[in-house]
């Protein structure tokens, strides 16, 4: 055979090039690493959000999103390539009035034709993280640190946003993605 090893163009097994990876892969990717927190966070409630959907997705509760939440702000709408995931796996964005405040809020809204399952949606994100991880590896031997952190995984980086920075942000990714049909 010849190859020793190195797999199909000295490719890996499981290592994906940019044309084989899925809109929904491609968007995670886009999640900024300079901002370890925000990846954290973010990959940790698109994980939640898609098992929860996944495993009980008759109930409404788990097919709907607050934008205007104030985690899912700082983690999901501020953060650039997260509300496009959401997206692409089907949520539809749209203005409901609060029935208490009478506010008008931002909404994701699951429709209930869109079925979720582990190895289509609740993978990539676990794929993305350990993604997130190797090249936070990578820069750290880079600036020559050890490989590994001493006790519980911590980042390079934090997270330095203020609120009002987090709030701009949320603001021009809806006003982005509003309209906007994603596929």
């Amino acid at each position: 055979m010849g190859l020793g090893g190195g797999g199909y163009y000295g490719l890996g097994p499981g290592m994906k090039t940019k044309d084989q990876m899925t809109p929904l892969e491609l968007s995670l990717r886009k999640i900024p690493l300079d901002n370890s927190a925000s990846w954290i966070s973010t990959l940790d409630i698109l994980e939640k959000v898609f098992k929860n959907v996944a495993q009980n997705g008759k109930e409404e509760k788990f097919r709907k999103l607050k934008l205007g939440n104030a985690k899912i702000s700082a983690a999901i709408t501020s953060i650039e390539g997260a509300l496009e995931a959401l997206l692409i796996t089907g949520w539809v964005m749209s203005d409901e009035t609060n029935a208490e405040t009478g506010a008008v809020e931002t909404v994701l809204t699951l429709p209930a034709s869109v079925k979720f399952t582990f190895p289509d949606h609740v993978n990539k994100v676990i794929e993305a993280r350990d993604h997130y991880k190797k090249e936070e590896e990578r820069v750290r031997v880079e600036r020559g640190m050890s490989r590994v952190c001493v006790g519980e995984f911590k980042s390079l980086f934090s997270d330095k946003r203020e609120a009002a920075a987090i709030s701009a942000d949320a603001t021009k990714n809806i006003a982005a993605y509003r309209g906007a049909i994603v596929n």
